[in-house]
């Protein structure tokens, strides 16, 4: 599907978004500091128009008759904004704020936490209280976060995928020759982790172990540069974005689920 609209001031980044439950898409376009929202046929309906470059989006809650709120991030600012969206896509920034220390990319809610990659760290923000906590990674450059099924906590560096505990125990470290420099990371309905690998122009598919599966994508299935990931809920339908393009690529896993 084509991101790209007629006031944009150069070529579409989108690192990061989310699938609502009524089937639209919200999509961060970083460089052109946006937030676009497309309907289930793919077609771009709606824009909202940033003072800054948002990184990622996630839901927050959803209200019968004023629509669904979403939280977003943005690197250069230590809070994340509120914006609202209705039915039609139609999106208003709120005077909401949350909190969140400065730095913050990729985000990911479990429950009544959102998990945010800062860099060299991940904070996690109880929405009940809006307190933060956070988990040290190292100087590692974090900028993706997913918050498993297992209930562990996954995390993309510039050069592996980590997984730890609640405690903040390692489970695994994902490294490979042919997984370089990851970024979006995501999971299926199974459990299963994918990783973006941009320079190595690619995507991995991991066990809920970190045990490796098998590439899933490449560039012999026309994809450059990919960038962030992100499933539908309770759907094998996908979506991939790669960096310095208009174009988000839409998949649709084959399973035997």
């Amino acid at each position: 599907m084509s991101g790209k609209s007629w006031s944009d001031t150069g070529h579409c980044w989108f690192t990061g978004g989310i699938f609502l439950q009524g089937g639209l898409i919200v999509m961060a376009d970083y460089r052109n500091r946006k937030l676009k929202c497309f309907n289930t046929t793919y077609t771009m309906t709606n824009e909202l128009v940033l003072d800054g470059n948002p990184w990622d989006v996630c839901f927050l809650e959803s209200d019968d008759l004023e629509g669904d709120t979403m939280l977003v991030t943005f690197p250069n600012d230590s809070n994340a904004k509120v914006v609202r969206i209705d039915s039609g896509g139609k999106m208003v920034l709120q005077d909401d704020e949350y909190e969140i220390g400065s730095g913050g990319h990729g985000l990911h809610r479990n429950g009544d936490r959102i998990y945010i990659a800062c860099s060299i760290e991940i904070r996690m923000l109880t929405l009940k209280t809006k307190s933060i906590s956070t988990m040290p990674v190292g100087n590692r450059g974090a900028r993706y976060v997913l918050s498993t099924k297992a209930s562990s906590i996954c995390y993309s560096t510039k050069a592996s995928v980590t997984c730890h505990d609640k405690k903040g125990q390692e489970i695994f470290r994902y490294k490979d020759p042919e997984l370089r420099s990851p970024r979006g990371i995501a999971e299926d309905a199974e459990g299963n982790i994918y990783v973006c690998g941009i320079d190595s122009n690619n995507v991995h598919q991991l066990l809920p172990d970190g045990t490796f599966v098998k590439i899933a994508l490449s560039g012999k299935d026309d994809i450059y540069n990919p960038y962030a990931i992100l499933f539908q809920q309770n759907s094998t339908r996908f979506i991939v974005t790669q960096m310095d393009s208009d174009i988000v690529k839409v998949y649709e896993l084959i399973t035997m689920w």
